[in-house]
This record gives C-alpha cells, structure tokens and sequence, in this order.
C-alpha cells in the first residue's frame, strides 16, 4: 500500500500556498504538513463517517480501524492521504486530505514555491 510508505513524511502541495493570488511579496511559505496513517483518528474527527455529535471526543481507534478496512476492501483510499498541516501564516494546525499525486517531500515544494514567485515577481517589475 503506498500509503504506508508515505506516513511521517513531511510534504508540501501546490495547492496549500497561501496568497499566491496577491503580489508575489504577499506570498506566504507553504504549509508544511505530515502525512497521517489512513486510520489515525485526528483524519476522521467530525467527518461525515464520525459525526461530532456522535464522538464529541473523537471517533474510537477501533472503529476507525475498521471503517479504514472497510473502505480499502471496497477499493476506495487509494488515492489521497490525510496530511496535517501546519499554517505558516498562524503556526495552527489543520487536517486535509490530498491526493498523492500533489503532494511533494516539502524541500522540492519550498523551492518550486521560491521559483513560482520569482517568476511571477517578473511580471510586477
């Protein structure tokens, strides 16, 4: 499974870029995250599989478990990870789920970051 080769390692995306919509002095530096095993139960608080209401202290390890086990046995989960986040605009933390294929070792999206906005700094001179 290439999920598993994937937890603990910390990624960037291209799409977690604050600002890159204003000037490029505005941008911020990606959000750098950690990819999450399928069922860490931080990935599944309050999700439509886990209501809050349900589990206002968050889902049990052992239904996410088995949930996660169903899913894969019906061949969904193979695509995207959950990823935690840290903001690099207010240093807090937030989950999202991303593709695989979007995802970079951080380093690579640090510099493709630094790269992009230098080249749009190109355009404002």
């Amino acid at each position: 499974m290439i999920q598993g080769t994937l937890c603990g390692v910390e990624v960037g995306c291209e799409y977690r870029r604050p600002y890159d919509h204003a000037r490029p002095d505005c941008w911020q530096e990606p959000h750098k995250g950690v990819v999450l095993p399928l069922d860490d139960v931080r990935a599944w608080r309050n999700t439509l599989a886990f209501p809050e209401l349900t589990f206002p202290d968050g889902p049990p390890q052992d239904k996410v478990t088995a949930h996660v086990q169903r899913c894969l046995g019906e061949g969904l989960l193979n695509e995207s990870v959950p990823v935690l986040y840290v903001s690099s605009i207010d240093g807090e933390e937030f989950m999202q789920w991303d593709r695989i294929t979007a995802l970079k070792p951080y380093a690579e999206e640090l510099e493709a970051w630094r790269a992009a906005r230098e080249e749009k700094r190109k355009s404002y001179n």
